[in-house]
């Protein structure tokens, strides 16, 4: 027999802040600690509560070359990315940290009333990006849910005049 419970205790060290929540493998809404305790909006079996947190990755400038040398100081543009990720779900690629987009975990066949399975492997994004002269992109995690980036890396366009 598996227990639920609505009510999370034992919460003494959060009281009176407001923290993250991961219940039953999905991010529930955040919620406010009151005499060492939470209550959740449905029954879970399995919580992890916290302080929450986000997680943010900015590359440095890139340079993948051009035809005369260097692409440092160069007008580029970075086209699209890839992501090696490990056991990880739900985050945000941009060119910067105020243009990010959420990168998609569930496809169409996952119950939507069942959590994201962890994701290893490529993920492939388009980035919308401009051109500039840096080249770099931002990944970030601001859910509960884990991040692991093994690897990222981009096609790049660079304007050589």
């Amino acid at each position: 027999v598996t227990q639920t419970a609505t009510t999370l205790s034992g919460l003494t060290h959060l009281e009176g802040q407001t923290v993250s929540i991961l219940a039953d493998g999905s991010v529930h809404a955040d919620a406010t600690v009151s005499s060492g305790a939470i209550t959740l909006n449905r029954h879970v079996t399995k919580a992890h509560v916290g302080l929450g947190y986000s997680s943010t990755l900015r590359t440095l400038r890139v340079d993948g070359g051009s035809a005369i040398g260097s692409a440092q100081g160069k007008v580029k543009r970075i086209n699209d990315l890839t992501v090696r990720l490990y056991r990880s779900v739900g985050l945000k690629v941009g060119r910067d940290a105020d243009n990010l987009d959420v990168v998609p975990f569930r496809s169409s066949a996952t119950s939507m009333d069942a959590p994201n399975v962890l994701f290893s492997g490529d993920k492939e994004i388009e980035l919308n990006g401009n051109y500039d002269s840096d080249g770099q992109f931002t990944i970030r995690q601001d859910q509960p849910l884990p991040m692991t980036v093994l690897a990222a890396y981009a096609t790049l366009s660079t304007f050589d005049q």
